[in-house]
């Protein structure tokens, strides 16, 4: 098979993908569907397979750079240390999970993910690495873990708590996983009001806004705190990066979509397609100033009798 037919036959797959996940009515099935689409060599990291916005600090120019960055301001607002007894929801391709036993050295890493083929990519890394008993990966839902209550002391959430159907249903599963004296922590996006409608995103780069986000976590920072309290959490910190966040992002995959390595990286079909998705800067820009991205950190009492 030729590189083109491949790249053809890569982009009609997902296609397909994208038209199945948007007729699912379940969301959790139209999330699974969507991460199961991209082939790794589509994402716009160039040495890793992190998916998400990275946090852009001074000098930061590669969003492999930024992804990791995020990942471990993550860790360091979970407190990962050593000894340490993880449970990471929603992981990806589990880049973080590697950086986090190699730098933080916890006992053991647990991921959970919806999404198949990530787990399975996950999975194989592990064993290539020889690290298999210190880093599991499984597949299962956010909102009804298949484990037993009191098993971590740290339950991180790197960018993907908004997927999960309802929010409020995972945080309530993290504070049963988690021990006395636990720390939940995520980063995650919301609106950044409660009057900004989901039916308001235009921009294609935005459509997970009202593909993959159901109306019951469509809500502002307030909201956030609240249902933290209410699910049993206390020293509830709440703080907007979006600055780091969301704008650095936009400028750099502008940026990426110029490069004659990532569009050949990606092939000609597939670059055309998001320039194409790409095209109104000004809009995408606007609605991403709807946006908040949030740093999360709870803490399950230590005494909850």
């Amino acid at each position: 098979m030729t590189q083109s037919t491949t790249s053809l036959w890569k982009n009609a797959q997902m296609v397909g993908t994208y038209a199945l996940a948007r007729l699912a009515s379940d969301p959790t099935t139209r999330v699974r569907r969507l991460y199961d689409m991209y082939p790794s060599t589509y994402l716009f990291a160039d040495r890793s397979t992190y998916i998400n916005y990275g946090y852009w600090q001074d000098g930061c120019d590669s969003l492999d750079e930024a992804s990791a960055a995020l990942a471990d301001l993550l860790a360091h607002t979970a407190g990962i240390g050593p000894g340490a007894s993880v449970l990471d929801v929603g992981f990806g391709y589990g880049d973080q999970d590697f950086a986090w036993l190699r730098e933080y050295g916890p006992a053991k890493i647990h991921g959970l993910n919806i999404a198949t083929r990530q787990v399975e990519a996950a999975r194989a890394r592990a064993e290539r690495e020889g690290v298999a008993d210190r880093l599991t990966f499984e597949v299962g839902s956010a909102t009804d873990m298949p484990v037993s209550a009191g098993r971590f002391n740290r339950v991180v959430a790197l960018e993907c708590a908004h997927h999960f159907f309802p929010r409020r249903a995972f945080l309530a599963e993290a504070f049963r996983l988690l021990k006395p004296g636990g720390v939940l922590a995520a980063t995650d996006v919301v609106p950044r009001s409660a009057g900004i409608s989901q039916a308001d995103f235009h921009a294609v780069p935005l459509t997970w806004v009202s593909i993959t986000v159901d109306q019951a976590n469509w809500y502002p920072r307030e909201t956030y705190e609240r249902e933290l309290a209410e699910v049993g959490f206390t020293d509830i910190r709440l703080e907007s990066i979006r600055d780091r966040v969301l704008e650095p992002w936009r400028q750099h995959i502008v940026r990426k979509l110029d490069d004659p390595v990532f569009q050949r990286r990606v092939g000609r079909m597939y670059h055309r397609m998001l320039t194409r998705m790409w095209s109104d800067q000004p809009l995408l820009q606007r609605e991403l100033g709807q946006l908040d991205y949030l740093l999360v950190h709870a803490r399950k009492p230590d005494d909850t009798a």
